[in-house]
């Protein structure tokens, strides 16, 4: 359902004379139907960076992002939106900040959806709503999604990810 494959990305600091920093390097990787995959590596590895390529917020320079039977890399923005309509759902960490909006409602508005990237679905929750959120993957999980989360919360991880891709693998190594 969801496959990375030679997949590259790197900033251009065009108010720094143009300076190229090189963030991911060779990604490759697959998440088949009712698999949930964890990104981990420590802060600033490219976690985030990874999901917003896959979910089309950022442009890969190299490689391809197969949802389904859509590459992500060089889709039309109409493609990106009518993939995000059907089948890509997102769960970001930011969205929570939406006032009277429980986050366990906003994994419920996706959780049709035929793959999906989680971004912290779990961070500031309390026991009860923790709960929720996991059984919506857990079930998400068993109707055949396709999901990439971010976890930091080791148990939540332990209990909803089938495995683990540490992203650090991906590193740029220095010159």
């Amino acid at each position: 359902m969801i496959k990375i494959s030679n997949l590259s990305k790197h900033f251009i600091l065009h108010n720094q004379n143009s300076a190229v920093i090189p963030v991911m390097d060779q990604a490759e990787f697959s998440v088949a139907e009712g698999e949930c995959v964890a990104l981990v590596g420590q802060s600033g590895a490219g976690k985030s960076t990874l999901m917003r390529m896959i979910y089309g917020n950022y442009l890969a320079h190299n490689g391809a992002i197969w949802i389904g039977e859509t590459n992500v890399v060089g889709a039309t923005a109409r493609e990106i939106i009518d993939l995000r309509r059907k089948t890509l759902g997102y769960v970001s960490q930011f969205l929570r900040v939406v006032p009277r909006v429980p986050t366990r409602d906003v994994v419920a508005e996706v959780y049709d959806y035929p793959a999906l990237l989680l971004d912290e679905p779990t961070a500031s929750l309390d026991v009860k709503n923790r709960s929720i959120v996991l059984g919506l993957v857990e079930s998400a999980k068993a109707r055949g999604a396709a999901i990439i989360g971010i976890f930091h919360d080791e148990a939540a991880r332990d209990q909803v990810c089938d495995r683990v891709i540490d992203v650090t693998q991906y590193t740029p190594k220095a010159a």
